[in-house]
C-alpha cells in the first residue's frame, strides 16, 4: 500500500519533467533564441548571441513582426547549415517578391540558405528563415497582417 502511494507522485513527477524538456521552447520565458527556433524549425543553440531584436504587435488584432539577428561560433553554425540543407532550404538570392528586414538582410549577405513559408498570399503574411555564411548570422522573420 505504501508502495502505491509512494509510486503515483514518483510517477507525476517524472511525467512532469518530461513534458517540461518536450516543450520547453514554448514555455516563459519567451526570449529571442526560442522564438528563432519554433519559426525556423532549426536547432538554434540557447546561448546564440543576439545581434537585433525587433518585435512590433499590435494588441488589438494580431498583426504586426519578429525580426531577429542571431551571431553562431563556426561550430554551431555549420550544424545548424547542415540541418537547413537536410530541410532542403534554398540557396540566396531571395525572390523578389519577398520584403522587409529578410530582403534588406539577404541584400547585406549574398551567400546563405533561406526559407521562406508564405501563410497568407493576400496579405503578405509570412516566416522566413536566412542563413548567412558571410559572418555565421541567422535572420528569423515573421509577419502576420
Amino acid at each position: 500500500m505504501k508502495n502505491r502511494i509512494l509510486i503515483f507522485p514518483v510517477l507525476l513527477v517524472i511525467a512532469l519533467l518530461i513534458t517540461y524538456m518536450v516543450y520547453i521552447d514554448n514555455l516563459p520565458p519567451r526570449t529571442p533564441q526560442k522564438v528563432a527556433r519554433i519559426i525556423s524549425g532549426l536547432s538554434i543553440p540557447r546561448d546564440a548571441e543576439i545581434l537585433e531584436f525587433k518585435d512590433e504587435w499590435n494588441n488589438f488584432n494580431g498583426d504586426g513582426f519578429s525580426f531577429i539577428v542571431l551571431q553562431l561560433d563556426n561550430e554551431s553554425f555549420k550544424e545548424v547549415y547542415q540541418e537547413s540543407k537536410s530541410l532542403q532550404f534554398d540557396h540566396l538570392p531571395l525572390s523578389d517578391s519577398i520584403h522587409g528586414p529578410l530582403k534588406d538582410f539577404s541584400n547585406k549577405n549574398k551567400v546563405g540558405l533561406y526559407k521562406v513559408e508564405i501563410d497568407n498570399r493576400k496579405s503578405m503574411s509570412f516566416s522566413g528563415t536566412l542563413l548567412s555564411e558571410k559572418n555565421n548570422t541567422i535572420a528569423v522573420y515573421i509577419e502576420i497582417n
